[in-house]
């Protein structure tokens, strides 16, 4: 905790066991693409490791958020457009 605290983190999106850069990208596209349009962090991990499992890919049940379920980005775009992960689902 006083490592994310000491850098000005609210939270921190961690894996539980290695992960190849594949998975950590497209991971991160959608979680954060998400985040961005102003789903909440909790939300945004559910909705990506969801889209992971119709892939039939159950790897996203790797990543821990740990931070609040309800954390949201301030100023966040609430369109859904132009960002990673916007309209038409991504990851």
């Amino acid at each position: 905790a006083k490592f994310v605290e000491d850098r000005g983190a609210a939270g921190v999106l961690g894996t539980e066991a290695r992960v190849w850069e594949g998975l950590a990208g497209e991971v991160g596209l959608g979680f954060v693409g998400r985040i961005l349009r102003g789903v909440p962090a909790g939300e945004a991990l559910r909705l990506t490791r969801l889209s992971l499992l119709r892939q039939r890919n159950p790897l996203g049940l790797l990543y821990t958020l740990y931070a609040s379920a309800d954390l949201r980005l301030d100023g966040a775009v609430t369109t859904g457009r132009g960002v990673a992960g916007g309209a038409g689902g991504g990851v």
